[in-house]
């Protein structure tokens, strides 16, 4: 029988490895350096998981994994807003269930907004994109912003 201590761990070190490997992938996509936030075991609402060290860069990233699952895991989403609205960035959240790829959840609106859009007629929709296209779109809001 496993303890929640020992459960506790293994998910701490299963998200580290997700969001080291995430990092990775977004800093040969983008160029840009990611580092694991280690305050958000200590804080709540924390300032994401992935923290991207150029001021440029326009989301907050949180990174979830399920083994399970076919969906973000609920409340995912909610956290990110939150956080957004602390920081001033946009909202977004990878995630991967089981052995799929990742994913990565934006708002409809910034979708929008990268293309020229100033008012987005669903405010509270979302499209999943992949590590790649989530990639070209941080990009594109990074040179429509300057």
């Amino acid at each position: 029988m496993v303890s929640a201590s020992q459960r506790g761990r293994s998910n701490q070190r299963k998200g580290g490895y997700h969001e080291r490997k995430n990092g990775k992938k977004l800093r040969e996509l983008t160029g840009f350096t990611f580092q694991r936030n280690l305050e958000q075991r200590r804080e709540a609402d924390h300032l994401g998981d992935l923290l991207c060290m150029d001021a440029k860069w326009p989301f907050v990233v949180e990174n979830k994994y399920r083994s399970k699952g076919n969906s973000i895991p609920s409340g995912a989403r909610k956290q990110a807003c939150r956080t957004a609205v602390k920081t001033g960035q946009w909202p977004s959240v990878i995630y991967q269930n089981g052995r799929t790829a990742p994913l990565v959840r934006v708002p409809l609106s910034v979708i929008g907004f990268a293309q020229g859009e100033q008012v987005c007629p669903f405010p509270y929709a979302t499209a999943d994109l992949s590590l790649e296209d989530y990639a070209v779109l941080a990009m594109r809001l990074i040179r429509r912003c300057n």
